[in-house]
């Protein structure tokens, strides 16, 4: 189940839970990725905060309205997570630093099965100017440029790409980073995956407030076959509504009955991220 959905998960959490830290709020996020040369993907998610309580819910894919898909949710501040899905009844359960670590060793292991080698990363920050005002917030404009080369070959078919990603972020500098973010990206630059927790740290010491939108473009050029590709991908924060606790559904945060994440889901998962890459 957790296959497909670490994206999702990263993107989301590092950008919507960096928010004002309020009794309780709400709000609204816009995400769009566009392929290269595909029809845009988009969705719409929900989250609500209360305390040490999170909880984020896709309410929209493409236009169409969810009558219960996917969602995340914390009792504790984020120490701990549950992954599940309305409909189908099902969900997994974390201990957030341990689901990090265990991605990391994981990943060594995918690392071997796919021969991965990568080289000369480099996370720049290329530009910091004044940015317009969002949701009635003063924003810096910040432009980072991240650069890889990368290596691989699964079975008999072997790759060979360079990879440069610009992100374009505005921050609101006078917006408290949410608790919850903060256990997140301890857990992301903790993984034991040497490169990318150097790669996330160099990152994110480049963005010390709170994100309203990230726009990305990811450019991927192939080296044995000569050819590139593009796509872009955008969140934003699309509205901001502070709330009653007392108002809030109990239903909000009912802790629904899970089982832990199976190894054989997480090398899965591991496998996918690569593959995520590689493909």
């Amino acid at each position: 189940m957790l296959s497909g959905v670490n994206k999702w998960i990263a993107a989301v959490l590092f950008l919507i839970l960096s928010m004002p830290v309020y009794a309780a709020s709400r709000y609204t996020v816009f995400t769009e990725v566009v392929p290269d040369g595909k029809k845009p993907i988009s969705k719409v998610t929900v989250v609500t905060l209360a305390g040490d309580k999170g909880r984020i819910d896709i309410v929209e894919r493409n236009g169409r309205k969810e009558q219960g898909g996917l969602f995340l949710m914390t009792l504790d501040g984020g120490k701990t997570a549950v992954l599940g899905h309305k409909q189908k009844a099902v969900c997994s359960q974390w201990e957030t630093q341990e689901y990090f670590r265990e991605m990391g060793r994981l990943l060594h292991k995918a690392k071997h099965w796919a021969n991965l080698e990568i080289t000369d990363v480099s996370v720049e920050k290329v530009m910091e100017k004044t940015g317009p005002e969002l949701l009635g917030y003063a924003t810096t404009h910040v432009r980072l440029v991240t650069t890889a080369g990368i290596k691989a070959s699964v079975l008999v078919k072997k790759h060979q790409f360079t990879l440069e990603i610009t992100d374009d972020i505005w921050l609101a500098p006078q917006l408290e980073i949410h608790p919850i973010e903060r256990q997140w990206i301890n857990a992301q630059t903790n993984t034991g995956f040497k490169q990318l927790d150097q790669m996330m740290d160099a990152w994110n010491m480049q963005l010390p407030a709170t994100i309203l939108k990230w726009e990305a473009v990811i450019r991927k050029k192939d080296l044995l076959k000569e050819k590139a590709s593009t796509k872009t991908e955008k969140i934003e924060v699309t509205s901001i509504e502070n709330l009653d606790p007392s108002k809030i559904p109990d239903e909000t945060f009912l802790m629904p009955k899970c089982q832990k994440v199976s190894r054989k889901e997480m090398e899965k998962t591991a496998k996918d991220m690569l593959q995520d890459i590689i493909k």
